[in-house]
Order: C-alpha cells, then sequence, then structure tokens
C-alpha cells in the first residue's frame, strides 16, 4: 500500500546512513546491530544478493522494498541465522504464524522468549503441525500453563523436525511437562497410533464399567436366591439348598 511504501522510504533513510542512496554491506552490519545481532561482512554480502536484482553490490530502494515485502510476507529464506533477528523483530504475529504453518520461509531457528503475547498464541502450537522446516523453538518466559504444555504436546505428534524446544521459566506444571515428554518419545508418524491408543484406553474403560455392572447384577441375583431358598455355609463354600427344584 502506499502508507507501506512511505513507511519503508522512511526506513530506507535511516540505514543509507552515508545518503548515497544504496545500502551497501557496512549499512547491513550497522543494521543488524541495531536488532541486537551481529553478523559477520560475508553474511552481510548474502544478505545483499538475495535482493540485489542488478547485481550493483548494494540494495537500492526498490530492492529495499522487494526486501521488506518479502520479509512481511515469510517468503524470504530465513534459514541463515543473521536473518532471524530481523524478521521476528519487524514481523507481525500473523505473518510469523503464517512463516510457521507454510514452511515458506525456510526459518529453521524460532526464538520468542520472553514474548508471552506470541509464544503463548495457540495458533503457533497448530502451525507446527504442519510445519517441516522448524528445527528449534524457544518459548522460555512465555507465562505457558499446563494446557499450552497439552496443546504442543498435541501439535508434536505430527511434527517430525523439530529437534529441540526450550520450555523453561514456564508454570507447565509436572503433568504438562509429562505430556511434551511422552510426546517426544513417540515414533514418526504416531498420531494415528496415539489415536488408537486413546481409543483402546475409552474401549478397556467401557469394559470395565460393563463388568462392573455384571458383577453388581450376579450378586444382586445371589443375595435373591439367598433370601428365597436356604443356604448351608461351610468354610469357603455356600451350598444352596434349593426350595424349588426348579431353581436348579
Amino acid at each position: 500500500t502506499e502508507h507501506e511504501i512511505y513507511q519503508f522510504y522512511f526506513e530506507f533513510v535511516e540505514f543509507d546512513a552515508d545518503g548515497s542512496g544504496d545500502i551497501d554491506k557496512f549499512e547491513i552490519i550497522q543494521l543488524f546491530k541495531k536488532l541486537g545481532e551481529n553478523i559477520p561482512r560475508k553474511a552481510a554480502i548474502a544478505i545483499i544478493a538475495q535482493f540485489d536484482d542488478n547485481e550493483g553490490g548494494t540494495i537500492d530502494f526498490d530492492e529495499f522494498v522487494s526486501m521488506m515485502s518479502s520479509l512481511r510476507l515469510g517468503t524470504i529464506d530465513a534459514s541463515n541465522g543473521f536473518l532471524r533477528a530481523y524478521i521476528i523483530e519487524r514481523a507481525s504475529q500473523d505473518t510469523t504464524i503464517d512463516m510457521a504453518r507454510t514452511s515458506s520461509s525456510n526459518l529453521t531457528d524460532l526464538s520468542l522468549a520472553g514474548k508471552p503475547s506470541r509464544g503463548g498464541d495457540e495458533r503457533l502450537y497448530d502451525a507446527l503441525k504442519t510445519n517441516s522446516r522448524l528445527v528449534k523453538l524457544n518459548l522460555s518466559g512465555c507465562e505457558l500453563l499446563s494446557r499450552h504444555a497439552t496443546l504442543i504436546a498435541d501439535a508434536l505428534l505430527d511434527n517430525h523436525t523439530l529437534q529441540s524446544l526450550d520450555i523453561s521459566s514456564n508454570a507447565i506444571e509436572d503433568a504438562g511437562f509429562g505430556r511434551i515428554a511422552a510426546s517426544l518419545c513417540m515414533p514418526p508418524d504416531s498420531s494415528d497410533a496415539w489415536e488408537q491408543v486413546q481409543d483402546t484406553r475409552e474401549e478397556l474403560a467401557d469394559l470395565r464399567q460393563e463388568f462392573r455392572q455384571v458383577n453388581r447384577e450376579y450378586n444382586t441375583y445371589l443375595e435373591r436366591l439367598r433370601k428365597e431358598n436356604g443356604v448351608i455355609k461351610q468354610p469357603g463354600v455356600d451350598h444352596f439348598i434349593f426350595n424349588d427344584p426348579e431353581a436348579r
């Protein structure tokens, strides 16, 4: 939109420290320093290479707009660590969720540490079910509770790529931790198997309930027989003396 173009322009002017009309590798380095990410010169050159359409070795305003649009849409290749800080800093929560859901950004390392509004967004856990790129996820200090842990555990049953999950400094309690630990122990493609286990547990519970009902009916029937007929008791054995031969 026109408003976004104005925003891009002001950001471009801020990053273009020497006023040359282009952003070079040194200005890229300063940009990432502002975001708390110290990147080497080779990394800055790699960033420029992604968007330098005219191969001038710098990023002009049109290329900057393309870069910013890609960042906001989540279509940039973020597999390189030096882009992650920029993406997480600038992208909206909706964009971050879309990036996680579609895996289009090649985002392999996502840190939302200390950001409860983002780390506690349940849409993120749902996105994990279809993500095929994310390897490391940091949700430490996101004020997660046991219910969050349950949702994360369910999502991990369908996720086969995540290798590192940091949920420290959260109040998920032992039960929540246990659910996540159990899901991490499940083999790949285990979602269906887990559902079958749950179904079997429910069927077993139904069988136990039926057994208790039958047992009650049986005991009730025995008690009725005792009342209707005489009973001779011996140690460990009850012998019925039937008043009515047909009762045998």
